[in-house]
């Protein structure tokens, strides 16, 4: 009896778990970094269905903790699979500048942390990857 429980349990574990969408950030190279460079992403979305999302990123001083800058992409479709990308598939950036230092194209030496957070703009139930 316990093992059909156990069994009945598990056949409906499907229906409970949702797909991943994973997001990794290919590193620019050391040295002068610019702000375009830190949208080189990869996102993998596991589920059969087209995901409309937005991109938000914080970038913060690694010494300090403080937000130095913060941006959020336009509307973009990953379907299933593997998506390389770019600056140029992101359009429109807004770009938030809490030290006026980042408004230039490069940004200052130092040592920053990118958070990055997909949102879903047709379920608004929190980020789907970060």
């Amino acid at each position: 009896m316990v093992k059909r429980i156990v069994l009945l349990g598990l056949s409906f574990l499907p229906l409970l778990l949702k797909a991943q969408l994973v997001l990794n950030a290919q590193l620019p190279a050391a040295g002068f970094v610019q702000k375009d460079q830190l949208w080189n992403l990869v996102l993998v979305n596991n589920k059969a269905d087209i995901l409309d999302v937005t991109i938000q990123m914080d970038l913060q001083d690694a010494v300090s903790g403080q937000v130095v800058l913060s941006a959020s992409t336009g509307n973009l479709l990953i379907g299933k699979g593997v998506k390389t990308i770019a600056v140029k598939d992101l359009q429109p950036i807004l770009y938030n500048y809490n030290v006026p230092d980042l408004s230039r194209n490069y940004l200052p030496m130092g040592a920053y942390i990118a958070c990055y957070q997909v949102i879903s703009n047709v379920i608004k139930e929190g980020p789907l990857a970060q």
